[in-house]
């Protein structure tokens, strides 16, 4: 969606930015029996888990179609162009990741093909389902003035008008926290978590999984089941500071595992949380976001990707400067 901000001044300002979204379910439910059809086991598995034998890796690579090996050895190469032409800071000068990485190429440590992986990695299980959630929350935040105006009222009163909000400033914004907090509930980026592997037969709930079966945790219906959460179709932040007051992201309750749990679990979760209650604060602090003249509310409507669930209509949202 293109965010025009209407300026008092007379001037505009724009970015980009979707808004949609509606049950979640259906399509992390769809995308679960499509990843668990492969071959598997006769076993009943509970809603919130999906399971099928994994295949060989040999058998999935005599699969594989011609026109996708084509597609990944041509994005191999054009990934080894653009590493070519990637010089490192010099030792003395302030280094990003990509330079760690290059480093622990250079002593052997990764190979090339290891060192294109992680940078793909980072683009989609980290740039991508942020976006997503920061999409899903200005999308709520439209939809919900009264939760917008009380959130601007908290940063104003704590750290005063005009005083924009750093990280260390997160730590005393829970109403903040709470609105990132039932975004990610309410519109889970990754519905059904990453695919994991267990390596030995186990037993679940009284269920058979056999070894090396693909895993998939429905981590959105947890988030949404009428039988765990009071009134879970509503965007209602207030829940993460009264009843729920206890349940955090990292994994502590399990009925809420956005980043997932355990060993396992998402390690974005340190830049995720911190980057998404910095911009959507940015935002509301020095913008009202007001959806488009003439519109009372945003179709949020959902999109389901492989993994993913996002909104399905680009909408054009108004962003009217405040005046400090």
């Amino acid at each position: 969606t293109t965010c025009t901000a209407s300026c008092s001044a007379g001037g505009s300002r724009a970015w980009t930015t979707p808004c949609s979204s509606a049950s979640g379910s259906s399509t992390a439910s769809a995308a679960a029996s499509r990843r668990a059809s492969s071959t598997t086991t006769a076993t009943s598995f509970p809603s919130c888990v999906r399971s099928s034998a994994a295949t060989s890796r040999s058998a999935r690579r005599s699969r594989t179609p011609a026109s996708s090996s084509t597609r990944i050895a041509s994005s191999r190469r054009g990934g080894r162009k653009m590493l070519a032409r990637f010089k490192a800071t010099d030792s003395h000068e302030l280094k990003c990741g990509m330079d760690e990485i290059l480093e622990a190429q250079r002593k052997g440590e990764i190979n090339e093909d290891h060192v294109l992986f992680i940078v793909e990695n980072i683009n989609v299980a980290a740039i991508e389902t942020t976006l997503w959630a920061m999409e899903w929350a200005v999308a709520e935040l439209v939809n919900h003035p009264e939760t917008q105006q009380k959130l601007r009222r908290e940063m104003d009163t704590v750290l005063g008008a005009g005083h924009q909000v750093t990280e260390p400033d997160t730590h005393r914004l829970p109403y903040l926290q709470a609105v990132v907090k039932e975004a990610l509930r309410l519109r889970m980026a990754i519905p059904l978590l990453v695919p994991h592997m267990n390596l030995r037969a186990a037993e679940l709930g009284g269920h058979g999984v056999p070894a090396e079966s693909k895993v998939l945790v429905n981590a959105w219906h947890l988030a949404n089941d009428p039988g765990l959460w009071e009134r879970p179709g509503e965007f209602r932040p207030e829940r993460f500071l009264e009843e729920e007051r206890h349940v955090e992201a990292g994994g502590n309750d399990f009925r809420y595992l956005p980043f997932g749990a355990g060993r396992r679990s998402c390690p974005g979760i340190v830049l995720a949380l911190p980057f998404l209650c910095i911009t959507v604060g940015h935002l509301v602090q020095n913008f009202e976001l007001l959806p488009p003249p003439g519109q009372g509310m945003l179709d949020t409507t959902e999109k389901g990707g492989q993994f993913s669930l996002h909104i399905l209509k680009h909408s054009t949202i108004v962003a009217k400067p405040r005046v400090f």
